[in-house]
């Protein structure tokens, strides 16, 4: 037996199952985001979009509640419900968006609280508030606020544009931020 004989390398056994790949969600920034598709030569790496994942930050449970059934209902997936700074950023990994109360049961630590999802994990913002003049600082991912009392349609609206949906839903009742200079539009304008 020659020397190249004998370290040959083994052949894999022979499967069954079609051979995947593990592709990443581009923007998931590496928070789990995978899917596996079937490719017969495991030539290509191929993604298949996902549904993002939503936090919601919100210490009146019968509100949360009612805004994660809009998601759930809408098919999306909600990561967790938040009532503090402290579980919201323990559910941070887990979200690619998150709908953040400006006034929670520690106090005005919505805006603070959405800063700092945004900075760590890159998490679009939506705020959802009573007051908007209460927004300060406002987080560098922040897409807009939704008024209180919502619509079912303006949670859409903004979960849809915040994952880059080009045909949303629309509602009046969501304002987008527009520039730097901190101006505004509502979709309704």
């Amino acid at each position: 037996m020659s020397f190249a004989h004998a370290f040959r390398p083994l052949a894999a056994p022979a499967s069954r199952e079609p051979k995947t790949q593990l592709g990443v969600i581009p923007g998931s920034h590496g928070r789990g985001e995978h899917v596996r598709q079937a490719d017969p030569d495991c030539s290509t790496v191929t993604t298949a979009p996902m549904t993002p994942s939503v936090l919601i930050v919100e210490d009146e449970i019968f509100v949360a509640s009612d805004i994660a059934r809009i998601l759930e209902d809408a098919g999306y997936r909600v990561a967790a419900i938040a009532a503090d700074r402290r579980e919201a950023l323990e559910a941070a990994p887990q979200a690619q968006i998150a709908l953040v109360d400006v006034n929670l049961r520690d106090g005005l630590t919505g805006p603070q609280i959405a800063v700092d999802l945004a900075r760590d994990y890159g998490t679009k913002i939506v705020y959802v508030t009573a007051n908007p003049a209460q927004i300060k600082p406002r987080a560098g991912t922040a897409i807009g606020f939704i008024r209180k009392p919502f619509s079912d349609e303006a949670i859409l609206t903004a979960v849809q544009h915040a994952a880059g949906a080009t045909k949303a839903v629309h509602s009046a009742d969501v304002t987008f931020f527009a520039g730097p200079d901190g101006s505004s539009t509502s979709l309704g304008s």
